[in-house]
């Protein structure tokens, strides 16, 4: 994912947000993960390429110059003819993500639990 943008956790944690909120229903959480993720994001990437800059310098700038910090490059990817998993890494990886169907699985149960009449909203907004 790297040859393609300097960032994808940060994209694809942006783009799981937004899918969840949308999946959700929830147009209004869409809007404050936007806003939160526009202000945050852009110091929190200075900051980190500041700190690589320094540890890498020449290489990481010569990286910078060919790859895009959020918007992929498809045309750019680089794979390799295979991939070797390591089992650790990858139950790791799967443990970073799992949350996301687990958000949206809640989101499902307070709905249900909404329909049913077991839950009131708490806050009605026109």
């Amino acid at each position: 994912p790297y040859s393609l943008l300097r960032n994808p956790l940060y994209l694809f944690s942006l783009l799981g947000f937004v899918g969840l909120a949308l999946a959700a229903g929830m147009l209004t959480l869409v809007v404050l993960v936007l806003v939160f993720v526009a202000l945050l994001y852009p110091a929190v990437i200075a900051s980190e390429e500041r700190a690589l800059r320094q540890r890498f310098g020449a290489a990481f700038d010569s990286y910078l110059a060919r790859t895009r910090r959020l918007v992929p490059r498809w045309q750019r990817v680089v794979e390799p003819a295979r991939y070797l998993v390591s089992p650790r890494h990858f139950r790791r990886a799967m443990s970073d993500v799992v949350w996301f169907p687990a958000a949206l699985s809640a989101v499902e149960l307070l709905r249900a639990l909404h329909s049913l009449h077991y839950l009131r909203p708490l806050l009605r907004l026109p």
